[in-house]
């Protein structure tokens, strides 16, 4: 065994005697050996890169001389010809190194060092190698004409660019294209170096991208469509496509690549559904009030090719009241998900209140919003007509309390069919508008300037025959007749409803006429602006169970404290309200018999 081991230590000193990365020549015990780079070693620089240089570093021995007063000369051999040459003076332990550069790009090309680079890598070097297959050689001679020689084979490969034309086309549809499609190249040079392209298709589905190719091997990319939801639809690549690009390419044969558009589905079931009338179910999108309706069919719905947006998955409020059931509804994002089972659980539902707000003029309010007491169950008025529907309430739930911006808030008797008036505060703000006005509530941060109006923060609504124009910090606005209601929160997604009219809408970038009977969504979510049908249903639905955006103010703190008492007693509200009017009543008449009866008895 002894004898194995000593001949494989024999064998490998052998090989490294006679390696060719350190053969030398010698004499006099002088030696010189290169470290780096390695042999074989491929030296990779982008053509777009600054000014780039590596170490070369090595050592050399003698037995008998002063390192530190020889001369190592470095040399750069291609083709048996020499392209230049460096010389450096070792150090007292005899190592030395030098600097070179791997390409020959301006120095105006630099840019600031990475973090912990000394910037010898980036800076001007008086050796460059040239692109290709080389032999670094590095040779010592000492005093008396002794001398040793170290080699490496290398390769310096500098890359060059070359534009790719790829035609996108859609799946199925062959004469179709579409712009905006991103179009990626990903690589890996030299097995770590990640690279990665783009470019975005033009009207005509072409893109030219820009891809990084090695001078001295192929290049292999793998080139796809870039997950993206597009036109509300998710755009991916049926296949992706590999294209290998040869050394030093200069032209490329176009590719072609097949996009996939996917739209959104959403189905599923109404739980505990036995013995009841089929309802409609509807996806509300968050980002643009567009509502998508179909029936139940025992049970089940299917709601296919929706546009991939957030959605209020929810069942048609009037309906729902029809059989006395409450549903609640879900939000589901179908840009996570594109397809995605809902089950909506339904909940028997006792009692049901509706009715409409009128100002003192018998008009609709479009904005005002009705909860019970305990301010757990809210309902948000239709826009249109001022008419809502209160569900989910209890035998507990006696009082409501009707809030409107402008208007005094008013507490209720939860009964059937309320119809409730609102006053006007006094600070509230008329602006005329042709033979109409627009109202200004005194909770509204707006300036008022002739016929325009900067609304900051809060609401405003109306109805006239004149030029009108209304800014918001994100929406202009322009009106010449008809009816409307705007709410804008910062931060908030706001919602413009034209209930009759034309007008004319601009956020920066874009105009567009919004007609009778449209609504419009914008600030928070909102990526596109896009008038839709203005419907009652979907409006309450987005807005269900929303808190009043104003406190409750009353024209009287006694209702307020009177209400309390009543509560506190047990007494139902209306009836309260009643026994203290009569009461009041008898004590005013009471005083006022007991006040004519001393003056007769005094005379």
């Amino acid at each position: 065994m002894r004898k194995i081991v000593c001949l494989f230590v024999l064998i490998v000193v052998g090989l490294l005697r006679i390696d060719p990365a350190n053969a030398q020549t010698q004499g006099n015990g002088l030696k010189i050996t290169i470290t780096r780079p390695g042999e074989g070693e491929t030296l990779y620089s982008s053509s777009s890169a600054p000014l780039v240089g590596i170490p070369v570093t090595g050592f050399i021995s003698s037995e008998n001389l002063n390192l530190n007063q020889l001369q190592v000369r470095l040399e750069a051999v291609q083709g048996n010809k020499s392209t230049g040459s460096i010389t450096t003076t070792p150090r007292a332990d005899g190592t030395f190194s030098f600097d070179v550069a791997i390409n020959d790009n301006d120095s105006s090309v630099q840019v600031e060092p990475e973090q912990g680079c000394d910037a010898r890598c980036h800076s001007l070097l008086p050796l460059v190698l040239p692109s290709g297959p080389l032999i670094m050689r590095a040779t010592v001679i000492d005093p008396l004409g002794n001398k040793a020689v170290a080699e490496r084979s290398i390769t310096v490969d500098r890359s060059g660019y070359v534009d790719v034309p790829v035609q996108v086309v859609i799946d199925g549809e062959p004469n179709r294209t579409i712009e905006g499609i991103t179009v990626i190249a990903q690589t890996r040079l030299y097995i770590w170096r990640a690279r990665q392209y783009s470019a975005k298709t033009d009207a005509n589905g072409r893109a030219v991208i820009h891809l990084e190719r090695l001078a001295q091997v192929s290049t292999h990319y793998i080139v796809q469509i870039e997950p993206r939801i597009l036109n509300d639809a998710l755009t991916t690549s049926s296949t992706a496509v590999k294209l290998t690009l040869p050394p030093g390419a200069t032209t490329v044969a176009p590719i072609t690549l097949v996009a996939q558009l996917q739209r959104g589905k959403i189905q599923g079931t109404l739980e505990k559904f036995q013995n009841r009338s089929d309802l409609t179910v509807r996806a509300i999108s968050l980002s643009s009030g567009a509502a998508f309706a179909t029936k139940t069919m025992q049970g089940q719905f299917n709601l296919p090719n929706l546009p991939l947006s957030k959605y209020l998955l929810t069942v048609d409020d009037t309906e729902a009241t029809s059989q006395r059931i409450q549903i609640d509804s879900q939000t589901i994002d179908l840009t996570t998900s594109p397809a995605v089972t809902a089950t909506l659980k339904i909940a028997d539902s006792s009692r049901v209140v509706r009715g409409i707000v009128r100002d003192t003029n018998g008009h609709a309010i479009p904005i005002a919003w009705i909860s019970n007491d305990r301010k757990n169950k809210v309902a948000r008025v239709a826009p249109t007509s001022g008419e809502f529907i209160l569900n989910g309430l209890d035998d507990q739930d006696r009082v409501g309390w009707v809030t409107a911006p402008g208007y005094w808030g008013q507490p209720v008797a939860l009964g059937d069919n309320l119809d409730i008036v609102l006053t006007p505060r006094p600070d509230t703000r008329l602006l005329p508008w042709g033979k109409g006005s627009v109202l200004v509530p005194s909770q509204t941060l707006a300036d008022l300037a002739g016929n325009r109006i900067s609304l900051r923060r809060g609401w405003i609504w109306g109805k006239g025959n004149d030029d009108l124009a209304i800014h918001t910090p994100e929406l202009d606005i322009a009106l010449q007749t008809g009816s409307f209601a705007l709410e804008f929160l910062p931060g908030e997604t706001n919602w413009f409803y034209l209930i009759d009219g034309q007008a004319l809408v601009n956020n920066g970038n874009k105009t567009f006429t919004m007609n009778s009977g449209q609504m419009l969504a914008f600030g928070k979510g909102v990526t596109t602006l896009s008038a839709v049908a203005l419907d009652d249903t979907v409006v309450r639905a987005l807005h269900r169970d929303e808190k009043s955006q104003i406190p409750v103010e009353t024209d009287t703190a006694l209702a307020a404290r009177l209400h309390d008492e009543i509560e506190r007693l047990g007494i139902p509200f209306a009836m309260g309200v009643t026994f203290a009017v009569l009461c009041l009543t008898i004590f005013f008449f009471g005083g006022l018999a007991l006040i004519r009866r001393r003056r007769t008895q005094s005379a």
